[in-house]
C-alpha cells in the first residue's frame, strides 16, 4: 500500500474514532469523517461501504488494542496471582490513560449499543477478551476462586480502572483519594490486595442471611 494511501486510511480511522467516541453513531456523519480527516466523502467510501462499516471497523479496532495488550501479559504470564493481577491492573489503566478516544468508545458501546452489528461485535470481543483475562488469572494458579469470581473480579477491576481514567479531575477534589490514585503503583497494589482479600474472605466467611421482609 502507497504511504499516501496508508496515511489517508489511518487518518479516517483516527477521525472516525474521535467522533464516534465524542459524539456516538447517530450524531456523527460521512462527512463529518471526512472533513475531520481532511479527504474527500468518496475517499471515506473508498474504505468503507458505508457508515456502519466504518463504524464497526473503528470498534473492532479499539478491543482489537485492549486483545494486544492482554496478548501481551499472557505471554510474559509469571508470578503469583496477586503479581499478575497487579500487572493487568497497570496495564490496563495504561491504555485507558493513553487512548482517550478509544476509552469513551468502548465504554458508550458497551453500556449503549449504537447498532445492532455493533453490539453483536461488541459482545463477541468483549467476551473473547473475557476469556483472555481468565487465561491469565488462571495460568499455573492451584486453588483459585471459582471462575464466576474471577470474572467479577476483572470486572470490577476494569469498570474502576474506566472511572478513575475518565474522572481524574474529580478526583482532585480529594486530596488524599488523589495522592494514592495518582500514585499509579500503589494503587493497582491496593486494588489487587482489595479485590483478592474479598475473594479470600467471601470463600471462608458466610454472611447471614438478609430477610428482605424486615426491610
Amino acid at each position: 500500500m502507497r504511504g499516501g494511501v496508508r496515511e489517508g486510511h489511518e487518518g479516517i480511522l483516527q477521525a472516525a474514532t474521535e467522533l464516534f467516541a465524542a459524539h456516538g453513531y447517530s450524531a456523527v456523519s460521512v462527512n463529518q469523517v471526512a472533513k475531520k480527516a481532511h479527504v474527500c466523502k468518496a475517499n471515506v467510501f473508498h474504505h468503507y461501504s458505508s457508515k456502519e462499516g466504518l463504524y464497526l471497523a473503528v470498534l473492532r479496532r479499539a478491543f482489537e488494542r485492549s486483545a494486544h495488550m492482554l496478548e501481551g501479559l499472557r505471554d510474559n504470564n509469571q508470578g503469583s496471582l496477586p503479581a499478575r493481577l497487579k500487572r493487568l491492573a497497570e496495564s490496563h489503566l495504561d491504555m485507558l490513560d493513553n487512548n482517550p478516544a478509544h476509552r469513551e468508545l468502548l465504554l458508550r458501546e458497551i453500556l449503549l449499543g449504537s447498532t445492532m452489528q455493533g453490539r453483536g461485535m461488541a459482545k463477541d470481543l468483549f467476551s473473547a477478551n473475557m476469556r483472555r483475562i481468565i487465561e491469565l488469572l488462571t495460568d499455573g494458579e492451584t486453588a483459585l476462586p471459582p471462575q464466576a469470581n474471577l470474572i467479577l473480579m476483572a470486572l470490577t477491576l476494569f469498570l474502576n480502572n474506566a472511572f478513575i481514567s475518565q474522572s481524574r479531575s474529580l478526583f482532585e477534589q480529594f486530596p488524599d483519594l488523589h495522592a494514592i490514585l495518582h500514585d499509579r503503583v500503589a494503587y493497582c497494589e491496593a486494588m489487587a490486595e482489595m479485590l483478592l482479600h474479598g475473594l479470600r474472605r467471601g470463600k471462608q466467611e458466610a454472611l447471614p442471611a438478609i430477610d428482605c421482609h424486615d426491610a
